[in-house]
C-alpha cells in the first residue's frame, strides 16, 4: 500500500517482513539529490558524466533514496552540484551506528 501527502514528500509502503508480519517503510518521494539535480536541469546521465569517480548505479540509488552517500562520494556529488554536503543530506534520517564493546 502506498500513501503520499499532498505535498508529495512522504511515501509509505507496507511490506511483508521475513517473519510473515508487515513492516512500514517511509521514504521521501523526492530526495535532496533529485530536487537539486532537477532544479539544475540535469538528467541522471548528465550528473554521472560530471562525476566519473561515482558509479552510475550509486548515483541512481542515491537519486531514488535507496543509498545514503558517505565520505568521498558525498563530497564528489556535492562539488559537482556546487552545494554543501549537508544540503544533500537535508531531511534524510541517518542511523547512528554504535560500536559494540
Amino acid at each position: 500500500m502506498c500513501l503520499s501527502t499532498n505535498e508529495g514528500e512522504v511515501v509509505t509502503n507496507n511490506t511483508r517482513a521475513k517473519d510473515g508480519g508487515y513492516r512500514k517503510e517511509v521514504r521521501m518521494s523526492m530526495t535532496p539529490l533529485r530536487r537539486i539535480r532537477m532544479e539544475r536541469g540535469l538528467s541522471q546521465d548528465d550528473l554521472g558524466r560530471r562525476i566519473p569517480q561515482v558509479s552510475t548505479s550509486t548515483l541512481r540509488a542515491m537519486d531514488r533514496g535507496d543509498h545514503i552517500p558517505t565520505g568521498r562520494t558525498l563530497l564528489h556529488v556535492a562539488r559537482a552540484l556546487n552545494v554543501s554536503p549537508a544540503e544533500l543530506l537535508e531531511g534524510v534520517e541517518l542511523e547512528q551506528k554504535v560500536p559494540l564493546a
